[in-house]
């Protein structure tokens, strides 16, 4: 991904090596936090605001962009920034990218089940 959404891949790249280093040793304190205290939905909005509060309403996405929107989007979901999400969805339609959703998940899944639970078509 390119650096319009490099703290939302290292944020995703953090919560794969906690994760990984917690196999089998049970649940670590404080990590179903990871997506949603104050500094990630913080940086989230200000991704948001800079890349996609610029572009005019109904601008396509372009393929290049669709990796980085995915962790946007991903990120958005899991700190539970409802509006954000559901605009993104939007955007992106129906491709989902493995990355990020394969780190939290089954990617194809959760893709659905956020887009049907923020009533995206």
């Amino acid at each position: 991904a390119s650096c319009r959404c490099s703290v939302q891949v290292a944020r995703v790249e953090e919560y794969r090596y906690i994760a990984d280093g917690a196999l089998g040793r049970g649940p670590v304190r404080g990590f179903d936090q990871h997506w949603k205290h104050e500094l990630a939905v913080t940086e989230l909005r200000r991704t948001h605001a800079r890349w996609i509060g610029g572009r005019e309403p109904g601008t396509p996405v372009a393929p290049e962009e669709v990796g980085d929107l995915n962790f946007l989007v991903h990120a958005a979901c899991y700190a539970g920034q409802v509006e954000i999400a559901r605009e993104l969805l939007g955007m992106l339609g129906s491709r989902a990218a493995w990355v990020p959703w394969a780190y939290t998940g089954d990617p194809g899944e959760q893709f659905v089940r956020f887009r049907e639970g923020l009533g995206v078509e």
